[in-house]
C-alpha cells in the first residue's frame, strides 16, 4: 500500500490495489498519515533522527501542493526536538496548518510551552502551561470522544509538572486516568498512574500504587511488562483465546485480499 501511495503522492493514479477495491478519496489522506507517522516512528525508535528528518524533507517535497500539512509539521517538530534543535522546532509552530481546527491550535500552544521550557525560558513557559491547564480542566475531558485527547492530557500533565505546576499536573492526571478507564486503554491507564505517582505530594498515593500493581499483575501486553523488568506468565499466553483471535484475523485478511493474502498468512 505504501509503495502505491508514493505513486499517488507523486501525482499518479491509484492502480492495482491489493484490496478487493481501490481506496476511496477519503482513505488516501488516512494512508498518507499512517505512512508519515509510522515511518517517522521507525527512524526515531532506531535512534536515527537525522534519517527521520531526511525522510520528512523528501515527503514534504512530494507533498509540495500549496496545502497545509499539519501532521507533517508535527512530525518534523518532534524530530527537531529529538535533535535538540528547539529553535527550529519552535519556528514550525508558526505554520498555518495548526490553525485548521481548535484541537490543532491547542496542540500548537502546548508544543510552544514545551519548547520554551526546553530552551530555558521558564518565565514564558509556565504562564502558558498554566493557561492551557485551566482551559483543558474547564472542558472536563473525563469522557472524551476522541482518543487523541488522552495522549494530550498525559503530555500536558507532564509539561505542567516540569514547569512546577504540580497541582495542575495532578488534576490533569486524574482526569486522564478517568478517561483511560472509560476507553479501556491499559497502556495509557498505566502511564497516567505512573505520572501521578511521580508527583511528590499526590493524594491517595497508596490507592494509585495498588491500582498500578493490580494492572501489571493482570497485564499480558509484553512491551509494557518488559520495559518495567517484568515477564508475562507463559501459561497465560497459552490461553486458547489467542489462537482463536489469530484464526479470526487470518479469516478477515483472506476475505479482504483474496487468495494472495491467504497464501501469505499460511506462509
Amino acid at each position: 500500500h505504501f509503495a502505491l501511495l508514493l505513486e499517488v503522492m507523486r501525482g499518479g493514479a491509484p492502480r492495482h490495489w491489493p484490496l478487493a477495491a481501490p481506496p476511496s478519496a477519503e482513505a488516501l489522506p488516512w494512508l498518507e498519515s499512517v505512512y508519515l507517522v509510522d515511518s517517522t516512528k521507525t527512524y526515531l525508535r532506531a535512534r536515527d533522527p537525522e534519517g527521520a528528518l531526511r525522510f520528512l524533507h523528501q515527503a514534504r517535497a512530494l507533498l509540495d501542493d500549496g496545502e497545509a500539512h499539519p501532521l507533517l509539521d508535527e512530525a518534523e517538530l518532534i524530530t527537531f526536538a529529538q535533535l535538540g534543535r528547539y529553535e527550529d522546532a519552535l519556528a514550525l509552530t508558526e505554520r498555518p496548518g495548526w490553525q485548521q481546527d481548535g484541537y490543532g491550535m491547542l496542540v500548537r500552544l502546548t508544543y510552544r510551552g514545551a519548547l520554551l521550557s526546553a530552551l530555558g525560558a521558564e518565565d514564558s513557559a509556565r504562564p502558558l502551561a498554566s493557561r492551557l491547564a485551566e482551559r483543558v480542566l474547564a472542558m472536563n475531558w473525563s469522557h472524551p470522544k476522541d482518543p487523541r485527547q488522552l495522549r494530550y492530557l498525559l503530555y500536558l500533565g507532564r509539561l505542567t509538572r516540569e514547569v512546577g505546576l504540580e497541582e495542575a499536573s495532578a488534576r490533569l492526571g486524574h482526569m486522564g486516568l478517568r478517561a483511560a478507564h472509560q476507553f479501556g486503554d491499559v497502556p495509557l491507564r498505566l502511564a497516567f498512574l505512573e505520572s501521578l505517582l511521580e508527583l511528590p505530594d499526590v493524594a491517595e498515593r497508596a490507592a494509585l500504587a495498588a491500582e498500578r500493581s493490580a494492572l501489571l499483575a493482570e497485564c499480558l501486553y509484553v512491551p509494557l511488562l518488559v520495559s518495567r523488568g517484568l515477564t508475562v506468565d507463559p501459561l497465560a499466553l497459552e490461553d486458547p483465546v489467542f489462537a482463536r483471535l489469530h484464526h479470526q484475523l487470518e479469516s478477515v485478511v483472506a476475505h479482504l485480499a483474496g487468495p494472495a493474502a491467504a497464501r501469505f498468512t499460511a506462509a
